[in-house]
């Protein structure tokens, strides 16, 4: 019995000695903060840090794809842009993907080239419909592309709007585009004076060989 109540004692005085300890510490040195927040700063510069990481990475990871999809614009462009049709179907399919992409640019180059893929993969297509349908659509492109061209030398603008009229032709024999199909295939042989696909085209269009 005694000893508990001499326990009971030394807590309590310890308990008094330390709350006058305490009152004891100055002002300054009670709003020190306790070590713990050295860890949660440092947690809160490493969330930074990483969120600076993740924006990184993802513009990175952008940065990546637009110069993918850039090279692959420039081969579409180019694969798209010889003078005669392409044989190659996935060639023509790889590019109207890709030119798709940047169907907003509203790129005269861009337009007429979607003109001319449509124009191809209409060939490639056995369905009648389906043909009709991409050759309307080559029809709106090309057109445009002409519009967006303006007073520049856009020979492929021309000569695909020809070749959409022709195909057309094709479909439906009652359609006459005779004068619109000579008049642009002289501008693209005039703005081209390489491409004898173009001059080809026009003479047999003239003499009706075709």
């Amino acid at each position: 019995m005694f000893r508990r109540i001499l326990s009971r004692a030394v807590a309590v005085s310890a308990g008094v000695q330390l709350c006058a300890a305490a009152t004891a510490l100055s002002d300054k040195e009670l709003a020190k903060k306790p070590e713990c927040h050295l860890v949660v700063e440092e947690a809160e510069r490493l969330e930074e840090n990483l969120e600076k990481i993740n924006q990184t990475t993802e513009f990175n990871y952008h940065a990546m794809m637009y110069r993918k999809d850039v090279i692959a614009l420039e081969h579409s462009l180019e694969s798209l842009g010889r003078h005669g049709f392409n044989t190659s179907q996935s060639t023509v399919e790889q590019a109207y993907e890709t030119l798709k992409k940047y169907e907003d640019l509203k790129n005269a180059e861009v337009q007429w080239r979607l003109a001319r893929a449509l124009v191809e993969k209409a060939f490639w297509s056995r369905d009648l419909n389906e043909k009709m349908r991409l050759l309307h659509e080559a029809h709106d492109m090309a057109k445009q592309a002409i519009t967006l061209a303006g007073d520049s030398n856009c020979a492929g603008a021309h000569k695909w709007y020809a070749i959409v009229l022709h195909r057309l032709e094709d479909l439906d024999k009652k359609a006459d585009h005779y004068t619109e199909m000579v008049k642009h295939l002289e501008m693209a042989a005039k703005f081209d004076k390489e491409d004898a696909y173009t001059v080809h085209l026009l003479g047999k269009i003239v003499f009706g060989l075709i």
